[in-house]
């Protein structure tokens, strides 16, 4: 930055020196359409034959006008800095794009669906563990498939190696089977819990 005065009479000063300053910024976030054009051809020496085009690129949720970026990103906010859907349906809104909190269920519903192998691995690793802690919390739910008002209560438990992986599982219920589910009829070893007699059981 040069002061007025210099820039005014530039020939009247030497360079002497400089100070430095440093700040953090940042922009908004920025969105932008990718818009991917697929060229079709048909061979002169053979008209007869069907057109021909590139293979269509591979989709992280087919038919969806979501990048994987965009989904990621939904992803991160509502798991890593547990920011609900609808909360980033308004913060889009504010970028004039209309992204209702369904369609980001939807796609974080693809999403679950292709990290299956990533869940059954980390179920795999910890079954390996000599020594493992395990606890189930009550969480309030609605079951979608009978529509029922009324919300029910279903247990959220956790599988944890106090060196490594934790592996979370969902059941509706809070006994014993689910114990033998989560650990396997095979695993041996330490398991640290409370006082609760399914664990007992198992």
């Amino acid at each position: 930055i040069i002061p007025d005065e210099v820039k005014r009479s530039p020939e009247q000063y030497i360079e002497i020196g400089e100070i430095r300053t440093s700040e953090v910024d940042m922009t908004s976030p920025v969105f932008f359409k990718n818009v991917f054009i697929y060229k079709k051809f048909r061979k002169l020496d053979s008209p007869e034959n069907p057109p021909i085009k590139a293979p269509a690129r591979k989709q992280l949720i087919p038919g969806s006008y979501a990048s994987t970026n965009l989904a990621v990103q939904v992803l991160i906010e509502k798991y890593l800095y547990h920011m609900p859907l609808d909360r980033q349906e308004k913060r889009f809104s504010r970028y004039n794009l209309d992204i209702s909190k369904q369609t980001m269920c939807d796609w974080l519903g693809h999403i679950a669906r292709k990290l299956v192998p990533v869940y059954n691995q980390i179920l795999k690793d910890l079954r390996t563990k000599q020594y493992l802690q395990m606890d189930e919390t009550p969480v309030s739910y609605k079951d979608g498939e009978r529509k029922q008002h009324k919300a029910k209560t279903g247990q959220l438990w956790l599988l944890n190696d106090p060196q490594g992986g934790v592996f979370y599982y969902w059941s509706h219920s809070r006994g014993n089977r689910v114990v033998s589910e989560i650990l396997g009829e095979e695993w041996t070893g330490t398991l640290q819990h409370d006082a609760h007699s399914a664990y007992k059981t198992f």
